[in-house]
């Protein structure tokens, strides 16, 4: 541990002798660490990050699988009903359906409302920072209780933090409703990509829809299942009771009854389980475009350090005829090497938290991102991790080179003159192919990305549409 810390030292005193060298060194890693940490924050606020509730890991979407289509947000209360009654693997089950609803108080506009079930807040484990939650009674009795909660960033934009809002009386879709709590702060529902402003009961949802409760199919289920059942049992034991779900409501002629239950995740991210999967697609896409950056990053901080290699060629020929070991001025260059990655993914992160903020400010207003896609312990951890592996990938291999050097033929060269072995450039061609290559690969996606985008704005919508205006009106006015 002593002689690492040694080597540490002595590389900090190399790359002070060189603060040119360090900070172009320094600026390329963080471009490309910084680049990537971008991209790891969206994708981390989007599938990875932890929803504020109680034990998210135990909180799983329901989602029947046939052979003919998958049903995941189409469920009817009747089978919230059914699975809240014979759904032993669960603690608690909930559903909720979002919809956005005319907001009427000194000026009209659209809020995005959330219908929720009766056990919605408690199976999450929700508090209010002022009021109250739904009673027993407002979310059992349908059309009865006109109440809302309202989310914090809700109440703190649209009536200024007030504490005195409770019992007030506002207009929602052309019907009054009474205010009664607020959120505590954080919670944004299951689904932050598209927070809503404010809870009703599930109760009330007639009232909008002018149909049944029971008739509604636009419904997702979560379930918070039990600590001694896994996943897999669980699933098991609800495909059981398809037969019987399906014999219940025969209007779905049997189809749901031979399919199977699938259990997903649903405390992670803000994507519902229907958009997960192109998210995934999406990300892993995205990670390869800015790998692709950092491998560029890598390359060519590679090239420099080669560069370096050969110029200092006779300072390694010297401490190897002296006694060092080879081993020791590999770790020795690592060491160099591993504190310019630490600066750079310092700086890169800097530069993602800086990113992120100005992404999230110039986002277009029907662009459903969280809210919250800033740093966190994973993000962190991810950073730590890619100035590491950067390290392997740019400083593993000039060591390796650098220190490879005939003694007695280096020793008796003089200071400027290099070997007349062509070979010792060879790597630092590779590295510069290996940039034209990726470079080239990029560009072309780039223009093939820029070309679907041009051919998207061009689409033919089959009628005149110059002077035309799109308008939506509330459906109450």
């Amino acid at each position: 541990m002593t002689t690492i810390w040694q080597d540490i030292k002595y590389a900090f005193r190399t790359l002070l002798k060189n603060p040119g060298f360090a900070v172009v060194a320094v600026l390329v890693l963080a471009l490309g660490i910084g680049i990537n940490t971008t991209a790891f924050s969206v994708i981390n606020a989007v599938l990875f990050r932890p929803l504020p509730v109680k034990q998210p890991d135990s909180l799983f979407s329901l989602s029947i699988h046939t052979r003919e289509q998958v049903y995941d947000d189409n469920f009817s209360y009747s089978d919230l009903e059914f699975f809240q009654k014979n759904a032993n693997v669960f603690e608690g089950v909930l559903t909720f359906t979002k919809m956005q609803l005319s907001w009427q108080r000194t000026q009209t506009h659209k809020v995005m409302t959330e219908w929720v079930s009766r056990d919605y807040f408690d199976v999450l484990g929700i508090r209010t920072c002022l009021g109250r939650l739904f009673s027993s009674e407002e979310k059992s009795v349908p059309n009865t209780y006109p109440v809302a909660v309202l989310s914090y960033a809700f109440w703190r934009t649209e009536f200024s933090g007030n504490p005195d809002i409770l019992g007030t009386d506002v207009i929602v879709n052309g019907k009054n409703y009474t205010i009664v709590g607020v959120a505590e702060s954080g919670f944004e529902g299951l689904r932050p990509s598209q927070p809503p402003d404010l809870w009703l009961p599930l109760m009330m949802f007639p009232q909008v829809s002018g149909a049944a409760l029971t008739d509604a199919t636009s419904y997702e289920v979560i379930g918070r299942l039990r600590e001694e059942i896994s996943p897999r049992n669980a699933e098991a034991q609800l495909t059981a009771l398809l037969p019987e779900l399906d014999k219940n409501f025969p209007h779905f002629n049997g189809k749901r009854g031979r399919g199977r239950i699938v259990l997903t995740p649903s405390g992670y991210g803000s994507l519902s389980q229907k958009e997960r999967g192109g998210a995934w697609i999406a990300s892993v896409i995205f990670l390869l475009v800015t790998g692709m950056v950092l491998l560029i990053a890598c390359a060519n901080m590679a090239n420099l350090l080669l560069a370096r290699a050969i110029a200092r060629r006779r300072e390694i020929a010297t401490r190897l005829a002296l006694g060092a070991g080879r081993v020791d001025l590999i770790r020795q260059l690592l060491c160099e090497s591993l504190l310019l990655a630490l600066v750079g993914g310092c700086i890169g992160l800097w530069l993602a938290d800086s990113a992120t903020k100005i992404l999230m400010s110039i986002r277009p207003a029907n662009l459903d991102l969280p809210y919250d896609i800033g740093l966190d312990i994973r993000v962190i951890i991810f950073t730590v991790f890619l100035s590491l592996l950067t390290t392997l990938m740019f400083g593993l291999i000039p060591a390796l080179q650098g220190t490879r050097v005939a003694i007695s033929q280096t020793l008796k060269e003089k200071q400027g003159i290099l070997s007349g072995d062509i070979k010792r450039f060879s790597m630092r061609n590779i590295l510069i192919a290996g940039q034209i290559m990726i470079c080239v690969v990029l560009l072309m996606s780039a223009g093939l990305m820029l070309h679907g985008v041009r051919k998207t704005m061009n689409i033919e919508f089959g009628f005149d549409s110059r002077n035309t205006l799109l308008m939506q009106l509330p459906d109450t006015l």
